[in-house]
């Protein structure tokens, strides 16, 4: 999702079996009011190409492609969305 000239993508990549189905996944989506395109990591590419051993983990990049977020866990919503706006500038 477009957002100025930067870009939102999320990757998603399965926990558990039953997180394969990519109805869950839609769902999950839709419920969650997520609009920007997230990609389906179930070959776990993503995943161990940033080294990840987390659910959740979030990373945020800047447009150099260069990490400046790294959050394992759920919380810290506050501190993320200030990175988001200081990423976005």
């Amino acid at each position: 999702m477009p957002i100025g000239d930067s870009s939102v993508l999320g990757f998603y990549t399965p926990e558990l079996q039953f997180k394969y189905d990519i109805n869950n996944v839609k769902d999950a989506l839709k419920e969650r009011e997520i609009t920007y395109p997230v990609a389906i990591d179930s070959q776990y590419l993503a995943w161990q190409a940033y080294q990840n051993r987390y659910w959740p983990h979030l990373f945020l990049a800047n447009r150099e492609g260069a990490i400046v977020y790294d959050h394992i866990g759920e919380d810290a919503y506050a501190e993320t969305e200030q990175t988001i706006r200081k990423v976005l500038g």
